[in-house]
């Protein structure tokens, strides 16, 4: 059986009949390339950065994968055997973010695109609790819980504060 040709020619083809408006912005030149703009329009699937570690890791010696393995321990968060390091202070003595938090936990729920009700529920308390947002709204002026701050210093490790 021949393969099927799948050319920037097919793919431009496909985008001017089934997505007419990506096609245009691939034309005015918002998209910069045939193929991302195939990607943008769900026609052609990126592949996911686990399945490339998964292929790289078949792929790698015995040595390479020891290599890593005491690197992920070294570096990740939460992963068994990580050696243990002084954390550093989640809140204050009165129960106030520091400020290295307080930045964290804003950019986390810029890039994650999220509300601070999940990282609430993450850490297993009632996500209708404003008082962790109310706190990282404040720039850290406003008082958490002992139950809040001890969930910060579990959940913030794990989500890659360091």
């Amino acid at each position: 059986m021949k393969k099927k040709k799948r050319d920037s020619a097919y793919w431009e083809s496909r985008l001017r009949r089934d997505h007419p408006a990506i096609h245009a912005k691939l034309r005015a030149g918002e998209i910069s390339s045939v193929r991302q703009a195939a990607i943008e329009a769900g026609l052609i699937r990126q592949p996911a950065r686990a399945d490339a570690l998964k292929r790289h890791w078949k792929a790698a010696s015995a040595a390479e994968r020891k290599q890593f393995l005491e690197w992920l321990r070294d570096s990740a968060p939460g992963f068994p055997g990580r050696k243990a390091r002084a954390a550093a202070p989640v809140a204050d003595a009165e129960g106030r973010l520091v400020p290295p938090v307080v930045t964290f936990l804003r950019d986390w729920r810029t890039k994650h695109r999220t509300r601070t009700a999940r990282i609430m529920k993450e850490m297993g308390l009632k996500p209708l609790n404003t008082t962790l947002a109310d706190a990282i709204n404040s720039g850290g002026r406003t008082r958490l819980r002992p139950d809040i701050i001890r969930g910060l210093e579990s959940w913030l490790p794990a989500n890659g504060y360091k």
